[in-house]
């Protein structure tokens, strides 16, 4: 799970929104281990994808142009594809 812990500008600490809500859906079989896996009433939770491409969110094509990377709601995992992405050119 991610956590931002509380520093002198945000003076409480939270949590990543993604991997919050997974951690809060998965804690009663992490706790508790043995009674999530001997206890029928505790199914696994299922969680619902939907991928989809998008073709306009990339980054330049000419590796010699600056581009600014604006954080969309999405996590930074774009963002290191792109960089690695213009490393190994």
């Amino acid at each position: 799970m991610v956590e931002f812990p509380a520093c002198s500008g945000r003076p409480a600490g939270r949590r990543g929104l993604c991997t919050g809500w997974l951690f809060d859906l998965v804690i009663p079989g992490l706790v508790f281990p043995e009674k999530a896996e001997s206890s029928s009433s505790l199914p696994l939770p299922k969680i619902h994808v939907s991928l989809r491409p998008n073709c306009s969110f990339r980054p330049p094509s000419d590796p010699s142009v600056p581009f600014i990377m604006i954080g969309p709601g999405t996590g930074v995992a774009p963002f290191i594809g792109f960089l690695q992405q213009r490393y190994d050119l």
